[in-house]
């Protein structure tokens, strides 16, 4: 039984440190359009109102778009317009201390 039970319980806790991880809170610093994809060619398909919290999916490598939850699924933003807490200063995501643990996404297929 002991054998069963803990693997189950180091899995859920690894699961649990995974969530914290990904749930990083960004604020838009001005009103700021999410689009379908990561660039200005992508239709918007809302908008970040200013001081409006979202959840952080990930950011491009040597990119400034990011991925955050959005209402309708997942959506994009330019991450020079949003700031996020780290280290207990609030700072803009594209200025981001080096060893701040933001997630890497891949760009969609279809972008150049």
């Amino acid at each position: 039984m002991n054998r069963i039970l803990f693997p189950a319980v180091a899995g859920a806790l690894v699961a649990m440190s995974g969530t914290a991880l990904a749930d990083t809170a960004v604020s838009a610093v001005a009103d700021l359009n999410i689009r379908a994809g990561p660039g200005p060619q992508y239709p918007v398909i809302g908008v970040l109102a200013a001081g409006q919290s979202a959840t952080l999916d990930g950011c491009i490598q040597n990119s400034k778009w990011c991925t955050i939850a959005e209402a309708n699924g997942q959506g994009w933003i330019y991450s020079d317009y949003v700031t996020a807490d780290f280290g207990g200063n609030e700072v803009v995501l594209t200025r981001r201390p080096a060893d701040a643990d933001i997630t890497i996404v891949e760009a969609p297929a279809d972008v150049d």
